[in-house]
This record gives C-alpha cells, sequence and structure tokens, in this order.
C-alpha cells in the first residue's frame, strides 16, 4: 500500500490515576492512530512510543511493565528499544521477553525509579486491510498496560486502528487546520505555524551515538531527550484527502532565513529586514515551532516553505512526513551498547516519513496561494556607482533593502538628504572630506528596484507612488 517513504505520527495520550494515589503512573502515547497496509516486505515500519512516568512512590521490579498490543498489530522485536533516561544505577529499563503472542515483558530497575520517566519505542507492522473495518473508517482500541504492584495500576492506553484513513495527529495553526479557514499567500514563500511539533524518538535510543548514551550498559552516562532527533519535511497538494505520499510528489523546498547571522544570535523570522535564504534539508523538531532559535539550531527551523511551482489562485494543503535525524544509526550504535537492534530506523537521505511507513502524520487547512507581481527589492541608490545588479540578491521580497547595506560601507538604501547647492552630499548630513564623498550638486536621484511577476515575467504593470507620507498602506 505505501511507497518506501514512511512519516509518523504524533499525539499524546494522558492517563492519569486518581488523585492521591503515590505510586500511580501516567502513560503518554505517540502518535495514538494505527493505519492499515504497513508492510516488512517493503520496508515499512510504523513507530510507537510511550513514555511511562512514574509516582513518587514506585520501586524496582523485574517484571515492572507488561505490553499487550490490539489484534493485528504486529510488533518487531527487533526493533524494541527502552530507556530511563538516567544512569542505569538509577533508572534501566529493559526488554526481557514475550510470553505470548502481542505480549511484552520490561524490567524496571534502580534506586531511582521514583517520580523519574521510563520511554518505550517500537515498530509495528498491520496488514492491508483490518478485518471488519470499513475503508475510509476507524476502530478505537487500546494498547494494555499491566504493571507491578510497586510500580502501579493496570492502563488501557487509546489507540485507533487506521483503514485507508488519513492520520491527523499534527495540528497546524498556519494554515490553520482547527478552524479550516483559507489563508492568502502572495509571493514565493510561506511560513508555516504549529502549536508544538512531536518528539517520536528518545535521543537516548535513538542511535545517535555508539560511544555514550547509556543503553543498557551499566556504568555509561546516558544522553538526555533533547528533541532532535526527528527530521520534518513538507508536501505542497490540491488534494485535500492525501493518506500517503504519492510517489510523484516532491517534498517543498524550505529555506533558512538565518544565513547570515553571527554564531550565538538569536534568529527570529524577521520581515522587513535583509536576510539572504538558503536552502537546506528539512526541518528538526523543535518544542515550539514559532520561537527565536539560536544559530546552532537556525539553519533548520528559522525557515519557510517555498512555493516554487504552484499554480496561481488556487488552494492548496500543506502535508508532514518525518524522520530519523541525520547521525542516528540504531543498527550499528545501539548494537556496540549492548542492545540486540538491528531493524529500528535510521537516517537514511533516500527515505521520506521512515517513522510511519509513507502516512502522512498531518495536514495543513487550505492555503489560497495567489501569484502578484511583486517589488523583489526597492531602494535608493546612494552611491551612484554604476554596474548595480540585482538579479543574485536572494529571492525573499522584502522592500527597501539591499545585500552589502551597512554603516560601514556606505552602500545603497540608506536614508538620503537631497540638495540642489553645494552644501550637502548624498546620504549625510554635511560629509567630510576623508569619508570620500564630495559635496555636489544633485538634480537627479535614482531609485533601484527588481519587479517580478513570476506567472508574466515580461508583460506586468506595477505602480511606484511618491510620498511624504511615510504610513501609507495597501488601502491607501
Amino acid at each position: 500500500m505505501k511507497q518506501r517513504l514512511l512519516s509518523f505520527i504524533a499525539i499524546t495520550v494522558t492517563l492519569f490515576l486518581a488523585p492521591g494515589i503515590s505510586v500511580g503512573q501516567t502513560v503518554t502515547l505517540s502518535p495514538k492512530a494505527i493505519p492499515n497496509g504497513i508492510a516488512v516486505l517493503s520496508g515499512e515500519q510504523y513507530h510507537q512510543r510511550f513514555d511511562i512516568r512514574f509516582g513518587g512512590t514506585a520501586t524496582q521490579a523485574l517484571r515492572g511493565i507488561t505490553i499487550t498490543v490490539p489484534a493485528e498489530v504486529n510488533v518487531l522485536v527487533a526493533s524494541i528499544t527502552a530507556t530511563g533516561g538516567q544512569a542505569a544505577a538509577a533508572l534501566q529499563v529493559a526488554y526481557l521477553r514475550s510470553p505470548a503472542a502481542g505480549t511484552f515483558e520490561f524490567s524496571v530497575s534502580g534506586t531511582g525509579v521514583a517520580s523519574n520517566t521510563a520511554t518505550i519505542e517500537f515498530d509495528v507492522t498491520t496488514p492491508t486491510s483490518f478485518t471488519g473495518i470499513a475503508t475510509g473508517t476507524k476502530v478505537d482500541t487500546v494498547y494494555a498496560l499491566a504493571f507491578a504492584s510497586t510500580i502501579g495500576s493496570a492502563k488501557n492506553v487509546a489507540v485507533a486502528k487506521h483503514n485507508n484513513l488519513p492520520v491527523r495527529d499534527i495540528i497546524f495553526s498556519a494554515p490553520d487546520a482547527v478552524r479550516g479557514d483559507t489563508t492568502t499567500a502572495g509571493g514565493r514563500f510561506y511560513k508555516l505555524a504549529f502549536p508544538s511539533l512531536p518528539d517520536l524518538s528518545h535521543t537516548n535510543i535513538s542511535g545517535l551515538s555508539r560511544a555514550s548514551g547509556g543503553g543498557i550498559v551499566a556504568g555509561v552516562t546516558p544522553v538526555s531527550d533533547s528533541g532532535t532527533d526527528v527530521l520534518y519535511s513538507f508536501y505542497l497538494s490540491t488534494d485535500s484527502a492525501l493518506v500517503e505520499r504519492p510517489l510523484t510528489l516532491g517534498e517543498a523546498s524550505f529555506f533558512s532565513m538565518a544565513s547570515r547571522r553571527g554564531t550565538g544570535s538569536l534568529i527570529p523570522f524577521t520581515t522587513g529586514s535583509r536576510q539572504i535564504p538558503r536552502v537546506i534539508d528539512r526541518t528538526y523538531i523543535r518544542t515550539d515551532f514559532n520561537s527565536t532559535w539560536s544559530t546552532a539550531a537556525g539553519d533548520s527551523v528559522a525557515g519557510v516553505i517555498s512555493l516554487a511551482g504552484t499554480q496561481d489562485n488556487t488552494i492548496y494543503y500543506v502535508y508532514a512526513l518525518a524522520d530519523p535525524a541525520p547521525g542516528r544509526v540504531p543498527s550499528a550504535n545501539l548494537e556496540s551498547r549492548g542492545y540486540a537492534t538491528s531493524v529500528k530506523k535510521g537516517y537514511d537521505n533516500t527515505v521520506r516519513g521512515a517513522f510511519s511507513g509513507g502516512v502522512f502524520l498531518g495536514r495543513s487547512g487550505p492555503l489560497l496561494v495567489q501569484h502578484p507581481p511583486e517589488f523583489v527589492v526597492a531602494g535608493w541608490d546612494y552611491d551612484n556607482d554604476g554596474g548595480d545588479q540585482f538579479r543574485s540578491t536572494g529571492v525573499v521580497q522584502i522592500p527597501n533593502d539591499l545585500p552589502g547595506m551597512n554603516s560601514n560601507r556606505q552602500k545603497d538604501n540608506v536614508s538620503i538628504t537631497v540638495d540642489s547647492g553645494n552644501f550637502y552630499g548624498k546620504g549625510a548630513a554635511l560629509a567630510s572630506l576623508e569619508s570620500g564623498l564630495l559635496p555636489k550638486p544633485i538634480n537627479t536621484v535614482d531609485l533601484i528596484y527588481q519587479a517580478q511577476d513570476a506567472d508574466n515575467p515580461n508583460s506586468f504593470k506595477m505602480n511606484i507612488i511618491l510620498s511624504a507620507n511615510s504610513g501609507l498602506t495597501v488601502a491607501n
């Protein structure tokens, strides 16, 4: 059913014990929907992550956790990994055995079980069609979790089996997927926004490192969960009901807006200031996609998707897939740390959606894309040096901003003082002789700009209005 490209899904389901029972635990599952047609012979696997936070009086137990999976969901035993996120002496969680079909036991050991979190991950495959579920529908079911009495009480964790039904676990706030409203986008780029993006992989068992990370080897320092273990890619389509990525649908280019910022600075997506973008390889996961970011992560999060190749005045939908991030090689790195793991998915740049068998993990609301003519750049010619060329100034439409414009170089597009006598030079009130800008009469002032129309490059009209009012808008 699916292509090789895999994706994942993420939503959290949190269950609580009754207040006042300190031994109780909370369980979070990501994602909470399982699609049909995940075929192991095609190299497809669908990832599941459980985060189990133990109560304040929980203590270790040999068979501390038992998970029973829903019918027709097949767990790939060689993909099972677990971590306590702590040094082994404090909290170690390890897969023990499968005492019966569809049932899996895990040990919980260490002196620091109470109030800490265990993470269990595994991949599953599913039949071509779930029995008794009509196409385009779902059936709600559960993972049954049993706990040793020293840890907590039994829990049923909700999960849905989808039969040829789209997964909508990722929520878009731009274009909005809750209200279903239409966002109008002019120009060449669009800034996506999400309330949050889920993390489907714990760093300590992602396969990030051969030398560190704890694993199940005592005395090795574990790696904390950094939230950078997932790569998202985005896809534009006029089809609002896609379940998986068609072979003919390529990902939208993703651009960094941070290529010119210094190390250590914060990088918001700033409209109105010149930033020269560059294409990057998808985007790393972050807790809040809309925050500002340090340059260490800037190339992957302070970005926008390209609308190149879209049709004018047409509604598109943005879909999302997810993959392990670069450097995650479970088949090699986890085995060297004590895991008998060989089939857990790692980074593969030839695959898209390795976490979910090619099923899209989310879809945006409608995005009405329009291609109006636009001024890519515009500003005053300050230095009058001739030969100004703006074809290589980048591709983001930001008015009144040109490359090379800063106080040290006295380039184009700074404020200009115009005087017809011999008192003031362009660009400064009373330039000094040492500046190299000798005062001289000014008869003309040049406005330099680059105007483009993506659909009609050789035949379009735009207006330039000169006004003493600095507050004019489109409505004026």
